[in-house]
């Protein structure tokens, strides 16, 4: 099996990927509603429905940030895991 044969499924995959995609995006754009006029009450930051008052932007503690990219890595990687051994479905929370 050459080099070439061996890629072969993966480029028709690709090309399957982007028939199936640009013609979509371009439905999509033709269909989407235009918009005809901007309306500077419509972009206006809401809460509940009233004007807000104060500062909206808070600071966020990046303590723990390290911890739970660690979580989410190491839990994606023993889902994959255990998911390949067909127990899946006995580790889920």
């Amino acid at each position: 099996m050459s080099a070439s044969a061996a890629f072969e499924p993966l480029l028709w995959m690709l090309l399957f990927g982007v028939v199936a995609s640009v013609p979509a995006l371009i439905v999509a754009k033709m269909i989407a509603p235009r918009r005809r006029f901007w309306n500077p009450v419509k972009y206006m930051p809401m809460e509940c429905g009233q004007v807000p008052s104060g500062e909206g932007r808070t600071r966020f503690m990046m303590q723990y940030y390290s911890y739970v990219l660690m979580f989410v890595a190491i839990r994606c990687y023993t889902d994959t895991s255990f998911m390949q051994w067909g127990v899946f479905a006995l580790c889920t929370s």
